[in-house]
């Protein structure tokens, strides 16, 4: 007998390590390799491997980020995320094409609404089924590299930032026109051929999900080896799930997740207040209509656009940057310094808004203002997404889902004083 010590082999397309294997001196004709392998890891075979979603083609990636973008614009707020953790345990597919038949099924109950009570209730379940903005930027991280998620991220995070600011800019005239039931028409077309756009085009994405798959495929294949990948679930089933929806409350209340995210949560929520009061400000203090209020609303579009800009130019011209003046090392706080910029221009477009709109100043300038707040804002929640991205891992579902239920509580909280101060 002699102990065989360290070895790799290949086996269609896993990496099989065997630690330590006991094998005959002398190998008769049937022994086999599995015979004696004591230990297989399943791996993707190479950086070049066409399974890795890093490896997809540029047009089928840019073509996926186009739909999962219009599915945020309409879908882009919810309090309670678990779509995260969830897709951590089953995959990223499953989680989100429920979550979207879910929500569409919530949007046609809110056209057929007799009251405002099953409006509110409806409202309130599609909030809890949207799945966009806790997966969206999970879906980026598994396909782009770390130099490219900036750009990425920035044009991704466009419609749903900017969903709210041109929605009420569509909702007025359609309101006005065709009733409120076309409003949630409208969201329901648009979200339901997103949702089977996404259904037909979207492969699985999450690296964990497409080893254990492969895993499980040689185990029943080969039945003989302990056969798994590394990101194999210890423990049990239910423990693994306390764990998995545990997972962002731990990530929320480390310091420095804690201190980001409620920043951009706070800049965020502005957005929102905006929202709550922009309607009736320039209805009362400038006489306009219903429709024409709506249009105030691009202000706040023009100003997130500006913020994509820039956020696209900047975010990974500067990690390239660093990456080489730091001998090929990337770190996610190279993220972050878009961020000063938001905290300097936020106060400065609140003022200009609020004080400019209550001396009925001409409106163009109040306009102007909410166009400062949503170029804060962008320069804010982006930076913040991709750093937490980068630096969450195979983790970074849970960090989304962290992320979005601490920005849509606030953002539902700090509307409330909108009429009160405006």
């Amino acid at each position: 007998m002699k102990e065989e010590k360290e070895k790799v082999h290949y086996l269609n397309d896993a990496r099989v390590g065997t630690t330590t294997a006991i094998v005959p001196e002398v190998s008769a004709p049937e022994t086999t390799l599995l015979s004696s392998i004591v230990e297989v890891t399943v791996d993707y075979e190479g950086p070049h491997d066409a399974s890795n979603p890093r490896n997809w083609s540029k047009a089928y990636k840019w073509s996926l980020m186009l739909i999962i973008s219009a599915l945020s614009m309409t879908t882009s707020c919810h309090w309670l995320s678990i779509h995260g953790p969830l897709s951590e345990m089953y995959g990223r597919r499953p989680v989100y094409n429920l979550a979207n038949l879910l929500f569409l099924l919530c949007i046609i109950a809110e056209t057929q609404s007799k009251n405002v009570a099953m409006v509110i209730v409806f409202r309130c379940l599609s909030g809890v089924s949207t799945a966009t903005t806790a997966l969206n930027p999970t879906i980026l991280g598994d396909m782009f590299n770390v130099e490219e998620r900036g750009g990425a991220q920035s044009l991704l995070s466009l419609m749903p930032l900017i969903g709210p600011a041109i929605g009420p800019l569509f909702g007025g005239y359609i309101a006005q026109t065709e009733g409120w039931r076309w409003t949630f028409g409208l969201a329901g077309i648009t979200s339901g051929t997103s949702s089977i756009l996404f259904f037909l085009i979207y492969r699985e994405s999450y690296d964990a999900s497409i080893l254990r798959r492969k895993a499980a495929k040689m185990r029943k294949e080969f039945n003989g080896p302990s056969i798994h990948c590394r990101y194999d679930q210890q423990g049990s089933k239910i423990s693994s799930i306390v764990n998995a929806l545990v997972r962002p409350i731990k990530i929320l209340v480390a310091p420095i997740f804690a201190l980001l995210i409620f920043s951009m949560c706070l800049l965020s929520a502005y957005v929102y207040l905006l929202a709550s009061s922009i309607t009736e400000v320039f209805q009362t203090n400038y006489g306009f209509s219903e429709g024409e209020a709506g249009l105030t609303f691009l202000g706040l579009a023009i100003g997130m656009a500006l913020g994509a800009i820039l956020c696209s130019a900047v975010l990974d011209r500067y990690t390239k940057k660093m990456k080489v003046l730091h001998g090929g090392e990337i770190k996610p706080e190279w993220r972050l310094p878009p961020m000063t910029l938001g905290f300097v221009i936020s106060p400065i477009g609140l003022i200009k808004y609020g004080w400019t709109a209550y001396f009925q100043i001409h409106y163009i300038v109040p306009i102007f203002g909410t166009a400062l707040c949503g170029f804060a804002t962008y320069t804010t929640v982006v930076p913040t997404t991709v750093y937490l991205v980068d630096i969450s891992g195979i983790y970074r579902g849970s960090a989304m889902s962290s992320m979005t239920m601490s920005r849509n509580i606030m953002s539902i909280i700090l509307p409330l004083a909108g009429p009160p101060l405006y």
